[in-house]
């Protein structure tokens, strides 16, 4: 009785699974099998299917027996779960060996992808001799597996440098992903013309300066968040030299995105009659990427206080009479910053409203004045009445007009100035035969 077995594959990805067959000589009736690392960890059957979560290298023990006799055999580091290296440059600065890549020659010729120090934009890069081998009608491999967990967009990007020998003897070369399955796909393919970056030539091609490479990219987002193999295939056809630089494999920048704020309380165009009050001022941010570190509140262009805790507030007192612009500014955690619209909010004594001669007591103002997107228009009336407001530029020309009617007692309401240009206008209030006018300066 001797105890032996087989694995339907050495090398797997994480959460893989491989076959184990028992290939034990003589008569075997029972098999007791230990998995360290697999899942399960232990079987009794002949030929388990096992399962590796995590990766390393993972032995396996197999005891069979007969009822009269047994025997034992543990084969070391069986299995090679294989994580894959993280987002990555690669420039070549160094020997191949221990750099994660693997050079595949099938043919075991002395044409394969070596390390050279000539005809470089950079400091070292790979080359494959096409021009001193007889590659035609062969494939040569550069590997290496990655992971591409994490990176939501990945792409792979390299530089490279080839001049056919003609228009007879050239190359092509692809670059093939190999999933965890051993599906291969081709993700880019050029040949001769198309792969040159340089004009064709008779002698053993070497790159001038770095206007002979070229940079290609090659999107790996249908991959992402896999495990799987790069693999760069040089396709010979006794050509000429094909240099390759430069790997890379990440995900582009996401430009950080700015926040968005607006002052929610006070609304704009709040007014206050014959009062100065304290100001509480609510701010609303969001950032879709990021977090709002600090506000600043801004009113009338000046900086008055920066708020850096959630929720964002500040307190106000209006000094005195008048218009006040308020801003805020937030700025997230990599310092982009945004401001909110502005809102205006007006303080104004009631002594401020002109009577109409001939109303019956009718009283009105117009405010702000400069006036910026809107007007607002008070009144004070004894009794209910209708009144007609004409706004006029320069010229005489009537640029709005409106009805209202009024309730009696104080009543407010805004005329929407829309795309009026800057300008001196004419605003006149009709009630009846009454009317008065005032002259109102419109801002963009």
């Amino acid at each position: 009785l001797a105890s032996n077995f087989t694995v339907s594959t050495n090398t797997l990805c994480p959460g893989g699974a491989v076959q184990f067959q028992d290939q034990s000589a003589g008569v075997v009736t029972t098999w007791s099998w230990a998995f360290p690392g697999g899942e399960p960890s232990t079987s009794s059957e002949q030929n388990p299917m096992i399962t590796y979560p995590q990766a390393g290298q993972y032995s396996a023990t197999l005891i069979v027996s007969n009822g009269q006799a047994s025997d034992t055999i543990t084969l070391n580091d069986i299995v090679t779960v294989e994580s894959g290296i993280a987002p990555y440059y690669e420039a070549f600065e160094s020997p191949l060996a221990g750099d994660g890549w693997a050079v595949v020659n099938p043919q075991a010729d002395a044409a394969e992808w070596t390390v050279s120090t000539t005809g470089l934009c950079y400091d070292n890069a790979l080359v494959m001799n096409n021009f001193d081998n007889d590659t035609r009608n062969s494939s040569d491999f550069l590997r290496a597996r990655f992971d591409l967990s994490g990176l939501s967009n990945p792409t792979l990007q390299f530089d490279l440098a080839y001049a056919p020998y003609n228009l007879q003897f050239f190359e092509g070369l692809r670059v093939n992903v190999i999933n965890c399955d051993g599906v291969k796909t081709t993700l880019f393919e050029k040949f001769s013309t198309s792969l040159a970056t340089a004009p064709p030539s008779t002698n053993a091609f070497v790159p001038a300066d770095c206007s002979q490479w070229r940079t290609e990219t090659v999107s790996l987002a249908a991959f992402a968040g896999q495990i799987l193999t790069i693999e760069f295939e040089n396709i010979g056809g006794y050509g000429n030299l094909l240099y390759l630089d430069n790997v890379d494999i990440s995900a582009p920048e996401l430009a950080n995105e700015a926040p968005t704020v607006a002052i929610t309380d006070p609304l704009d165009g709040t007014m206050f009659l014959d009062e100065l009050p304290q100001l509480d001022i609510q701010v609303n941010t969001t950032d879709t990427d990021g977090v709002v570190r600090a506000v600043t509140l801004f009113i009338n262009t000046d900086s008055i206080a920066t708020d850096d805790t959630p929720p964002f507030a500040f307190s106000y007192g209006l000094p005195v009479y008048g218009v006040y612009n308020l801003q805020a500014r937030a700025t997230d955690n990599d310092g982009a910053s945004a401001f909110s619209l502005p809102v205006a909010v007006t303080a104004e004594p009631s002594s401020r409203l002109s009577v109409l001669p001939g109303s019956g007591g009718l009283a009105f103002e117009a405010f702000p004045n400069p006036a910026r997107g809107r007007l607002n228009l008070r009144f004070s009336s004894p009794q209910a009445t209708e009144v007609k407001l004409r706004l006029a530029n320069v010229l005489g020309q009537e640029v709005l007009s409106r009805q209202e009617r009024l309730p009696a007692g104080d009543s407010q309401f805004s005329l929407p100035l829309g795309e009026l240009p800057t300008g001196v206008y004419q605003l006149v209030v009709f009630q009846g035969n009454a009317r008065a006018s005032s002259k109102i300066t419109v801002i963009k």
